[in-house]
């Protein structure tokens, strides 16, 4: 049976329900890195609302080894915008993109809260501090924004979750 949705895998996996929680999903990803970007490639392609990278960082040649969203002529660039303007062209009928070309220290530390901005935070390879302070920011506010910390070292990772305990049973027909 061939359908006209698009997004109608999705839909077959976790239903009409979690395809519209997740079509209304704000992300924000602290740190324009390659398991950041392929990160954001996994919510972006089966329709996310609004992603934000935030990272002051330049493009490098290393960068470039690293991350095959980046080209040559990004080099010398702000990662986050560039990150964000080629993860956009993913899904730029229904995505959008967003950067801030800011320090990722200073952003968590921003007298700002981040409640009702977003629905999800990704950190990539944060120190201590960092994680820690965007930890008590998600956890700010009547709503715990789920925060995923991330480090990649080639083949080997390592993820951890802070989020509050959940129970989710949602029957299939």
């Amino acid at each position: 049976m061939a359908s006209t949705n698009k997004y109608d895998r999705q839909v077959r996996l976790w239903g009409p329900h979690g395809q519209k929680l997740l079509s209304e999903s704000r992300i924000l990803l602290l740190g324009a890195s390659a398991v950041g970007s392929e990160t954001l490639k996994n919510l972006i392609l089966p329709q996310i609302c609004s992603f934000t990278v935030v990272d002051d960082a330049l493009v490098t040649e290393r960068d470039r080894g690293q991350n095959f969203f980046f080209e040559k002529d990004d080099v010398g660039k702000p990662a986050a915008e560039r990150m964000s303007a080629v993860l956009e062209e993913l899904n730029s009928e229904d995505v959008k993109g967003y950067f801030e070309n800011v320090a990722v220290t200073d952003y968590i530390n921003k007298a700002e809260s981040w409640q009702g901005k977003f629905d999800l935070v990704v950190g990539t390879h944060l120190n201590n501090a960092d994680a820690l302070a965007a930890s008590k920011k998600c956890r700010d506010g009547p709503n715990h924004i789920p925060l995923v910390l991330i480090r990649q070292y080639g083949f080997i990772g390592s993820v951890r979750l802070d989020i509050d305990s959940q129970c989710v049973i949602e029957k299939k027909d």
